[in-house]
């Protein structure tokens, strides 16, 4: 079978080489084409190509996902990156050689992206939406990321630093108040975080909609209320010290979301508005988006059952 291979070279430790992977792939039957996230690879899909296989992280498999929105190309996950968030909704977890392996058989499903229109214009989503605490701690992940300490950091490390400062930030972070509307049915308080999910978990695997499949076109919203705070400290206290912990939180579903934000943040996906830190002074809340789902879906390759996926996986 002949695939494209698109693989973040940088992702993790980037410790998994271009030659491991393509001679992976040759030893299960798969003829790569290989490119890079720094190549032009949205132009470079060639003819007679039967498969994506991404190799990265959450960023690259969402820019690699909502490029194949739509087209009867299927896509294949190795996950390289820190959190693998969308990888663990697949059941794509764990060492490289059994996936692989794992491809020709496995079944296939449709995800269906998501679309944010809000003061940014429009904006489309594998993940899911965030408003309040997330969206600032990924603001300063980011900030720090630049670093070379950090860059110099391994997959388990980073993720632990990642749940260290969202516990941090857990513990001071400002409710604020929301009014958002689940297909039309009105709910309103006040809130550390809002998360409106296409799959289970965001950031640091923190899974907050663990009934969610990937390849249901209805969205999970999961609401923290500040009388939540306590329970979700514990949770991260044990996350953080590696012991096992479920977190309970309120979860609605609807096909289409309005909400009505009345703090700064708000994160589409790993990537956060305002960009920049200055601009926050700008926001007049509250913050008006509507959520909903797009027609075009994205065939992916479902390796293993998502149900406590990330248990399997050894790789951080």
């Amino acid at each position: 079978m002949k695939v494209c291979l698109i693989h973040s070279p940088g992702a993790g430790q980037g410790d998994t080489s271009k030659e491991q992977l393509i001679a992976l792939l040759g030893k299960h039957g798969y003829q790569a084409r290989y490119l890079t996230t720094d190549d032009d690879w949205k132009t470079r899909f060639e003819d007679g190509t039967e498969m994506v296989v991404v190799a990265g992280g959450d960023g690259t498999v969402k820019r690699v996902a909502l490029e194949l929105a739509g087209r009867n190309l299927p896509m294949a996950v190795l996950p390289l990156g820190t959190a693998n968030n969308i990888a663990g909704a697949l059941g794509s977890v764990g060492e490289l050689e059994p996936l692989v392996a794992s491809f020709g058989s496995c079944r296939r499903v449709r995800i269906v992206p998501g679309a944010a229109h809000g003061p940014w214009g429009k904006k489309h989503f594998i993940e899911g939406v965030g408003f309040g605490l997330f969206a600032r701690t990924m603001r300063e992940a980011d900030e720090a990321s630049s670093s070379d300490d950090e860059r110099a950091r391994g997959r388990a490390a980073k993720l632990r630093q990642d749940l260290e400062r969202l516990l941090a930030h857990t513990r001071t972070h400002p409710a604020s108040h929301a009014e958002i509307w689940l297909d039309n049915k009105r709910v309103e308080g006040d809130f550390l975080l809002v998360a409106v999910l296409s799959i289970p978990s965001v950031g640091p695997r923190l899974e907050l909609a663990p009934g969610k499949d990937a390849a249901d076109d209805v969205f999970h919203v999961a609401l923290v209320p500040t009388w939540h705070r306590e329970e979700l400290e514990s949770h991260l206290e044990d996350r953080t010290d590696q012991r096992n912990s479920r977190l309970e939180t309120i979860v609605r579903t609807a096909r289409s979301v309005k909400a009505r934000w009345f703090g700064p943040d708000v994160h589409i996906d790993d990537d956060v508005w305002p960009k920049d830190r200055e601009d926050m002074q700008d926001i007049e809340p509250p913050i008006e988006v509507d959520i909903e789902a797009t027609e075009n879906g994205i065939i992916a390759l479902a390796p293993g059952a998502r149900r406590r996926a990330f248990e399997k996986d050894k790789s951080a």
